[in-house]
């Protein structure tokens, strides 16, 4: 239970630095490849933009995917990275009307050029889903220490 709940403080962490780290990429210009969404409604589904509302207290929720090509030290990438975040309800810098041939800016890592982002930062609710997992899973370990003793 202690590595469980190291392992998810350490991944929450490792996150963190990582999307802080994108504030320092190499800037590149990338042509976008393709842009799609797809909607998500609680209580249902559908990707038809006039039907998909929130009802009976729930939220629409949507999904994004992305691919992107950028040319950097004279060699050519494709990808589809668009940062540390969860794929949904993002703000991405790109016009969301055009959905293909858009110059962007990617962020790429200069020495290991393949991996590039789009969008700088990290995603609160991932690293933060990690590090409470972490943090409560320690806590009630330390507890049911304290009560047990060292046979827990």
């Amino acid at each position: 239970m202690k590595i469980v709940g190291i392992l998810s403080l350490a991944i929450g962490l490792l996150l963190f630095i990582l999307g802080m780290s994108t504030f320092f990429w190499s800037p590149t210009k990338a042509l976008l490849n393709d842009y799609s969404t797809s909607k998500t409604v609680q209580y249902g589904y559908t990707n038809v933009e006039y039907i998909a509302r929130a009802y009976k207290g729930g939220s629409i929720t949507e999904w994004q995917s992305v691919s992107y090509s950028y040319k950097f030290n004279n060699e050519k990438y494709t990808s589809s990275f668009m940062g540390f975040y969860l794929p949904f309800n993002n703000k991405l810098p790109i016009n969301t009307l055009k959905r293909y041939n858009e110059v962007i800016t990617a962020y790429v890592l200069p020495f290991i050029p393949r991996v590039s982002v789009i969008k700088k930062g990290f995603d609160y609710r991932l690293v933060g889903v990690f590090l409470l997992i972490g943090i409560t899973i320690l806590f009630i370990r330390a507890k049911i220490i304290k009560f047990y003793g060292d046979y827990a």
